[in-house]
C-alpha cells in the first residue's frame, strides 16, 4: 500500500478516537508484527490497567505457540471481561468471534 493512498487514516481514527473518548471509551491499536508474545503482553497490561472489553484482531499463530494466549484469555474469563475476536479461530470457544 502507498502511504499516499491512507492519508485519510490518521484523521478516521482522530475521529473514532473522539467518538470513544466522549462516551468513556478507549481505543488502542497496536502493530504486534505477528508477534504472539507482543499480543499476550499487550492483553495482560489492558487486563491489568482495567477493562469492560476487548476487540481483537488476533494473527494466525501456529497452534503449538497459542497455549500461553489461551492461558491470558481465561485470565480475561476469571475476570468477566468479555472478548470480541475477529476471524478468531485461534481463540477459545468461550470468546465471541465475527
Amino acid at each position: 500500500i502507498n502511504s499516499g493512498d491512507i492519508y485519510f487514516i490518521p484523521h478516521v481514527l482522530k475521529g473514532i478516537s473522539r467518538v470513544l473518548e466522549q462516551n468513556s471509551c478507549n481505543l488502542l491499536l497496536h502493530d504486534t508484527k505477528n508477534s504472539q508474545a507482543c499480543i499476550r503482553d499487550l492483553l495482560e497490561d489492558i487486563l491489568r490497567k482495567g477493562t469492560d472489553g476487548v476487540l481483537l484482531q488476533p494473527n494466525t499463530l501456529p497452534e503449538d505457540n497459542a497455549a500461553n494466549l489461551q492461558q491470558v484469555l481465561k485470565q480475561y474469563q476469571r475476570a468477566k471481561v468479555p472478548i470480541v475476536a475477529f476471524c478468531g479461530s485461534l481463540l477459545s470457544n468461550d470468546c465471541i468471534s465475527l
